[in-house]
Parts: C-alpha cells; structure tokens; sequence
C-alpha cells in the first residue's frame, strides 16, 4: 500500500517537474496557471488512511514505525499542498485578497 501510493507520487512529482518553463512566457497567463492548477490538483493523491495503514501492521519494529511517520508526514505534505492550491484558485477567481506569499 504504501510502497504503491509513493511510487504513485514520485512519478507525478516527476511528471509535473519534466515541463518546460516557456509556458508562462508565451502569453497564456492566468488561463495557463488555471490549467497547471487544474491538472496539479487532479493528479494530487488522496492522503493515506492510517486507520487502515495501522490495522494491517502486525510488527512495529523500528522500521515500521518510521514509515509510519513518514506517512503522517506525507499526510500533512498533502494536505498543505490541497489547501495551497484550493487558496490559489480562490485567489485566482477573485474571492481570496492574494498576498505577497500567494503572487
């Protein structure tokens, strides 16, 4: 599950990083950043469900414990980056003041 789930993410991580960065420049502005947004935010994994993660654990040995963190990590990684795009998007529409962290 969890070794699926990372793999999963590593290849959007690498997908989303291989892009060139002519886009931008090329006059597609605020309608390039809602299509990058868009896509972004559709290939965004679900956090993982650690009631479930933890019920199928048996052993917490010393590793299992750490990749049960690192999926609590990866948790709060995601949850951020939803929040950050789901606050863009409200910047973009108008309906959220962009500060100079969002710009």
């Amino acid at each position: 599950l969890l070794t699926s789930l990372g793999e999963t993410l590593f290849r959007t991580v690498a997908e989303v990083s291989g892009g060139g960065g002519a886009a931008g420049a090329a006059g597609g502005g605020e309608n390039s950043i809602r299509s990058n947004l868009q896509m972004y935010m559709e290939k965004l994994p679900v956090p993982f469900n650690m009631v479930e993660v933890e019920m199928r654990v048996k052993d917490k040995t010393p590793y299992v414990v750490v990749a049960l963190q690192e999926a609590n990590r990866m948790n709060n990684l995601l949850v951020e980056m939803k929040r950050s795009m789901d606050e863009l998007l409200l910047g973009l529409d108008g309906a959220l003041n962009m500060s100079e962290k969002t710009e």
